[in-house]
């Protein structure tokens, strides 16, 4: 006899508000108070989860950046030092993405390249190539 949203705005104390469709005014309001919170409620912990996205566009980054340098050693039997945009100088590498900070210091037969991201956590990520790779 009641359909839905008539019984619910009926058990609310509303029937004002239903239309002579037979819908209630009131229901996409409540939806949209409800969408609200919950997007207030969520959107916080998405944000600190994007930061841990742009650390690893910074590792990505730095793994691309030392297999560049290993080609860069085989053309001139050395490796090179670069920070940021110097460091398209490397094979392969076309552009640095966007907010990467990144830092190779050569020493001789070995380097060091560091890499961050500005909106990320603020981790740095080292690579050191005597020490076989990655460092924690």
């Amino acid at each position: 006899m009641f359909g839905f949203f008539q019984v619910g705005v009926f058990f609310l104390g509303c029937r004002l508000f239903i239309s002579p469709k037979g819908y209630s005014y009131l229901s996409p309001m409540v939806l949209l108070s409800l969408f609200t919170v919950y997007m207030y409620t969520s959107v916080p912990a998405y944000k600190e989860k994007f930061k841990i996205v742009y650390d690893l566009v910074a590792l990505v980054q730095l793994r691309f950046v030392a297999i560049a340098e290993e080609a860069y050693y085989i053309d001139h039997e050395q490796y090179g030092s670069c920070s940021n945009e110097e460091c398209l100088m490397l094979p392969g590498i076309g552009r640095l993405s966007k907010g990467v900070k990144l830092n190779i210091i050569s020493y001789g037969q070995r380097y060091v390249a560091k890499a961050t991201h500005v909106k990320g956590t603020g981790q740095v990520y080292k690579w050191d190539s005597a020490l076989g790779g990655l460092v924690p």
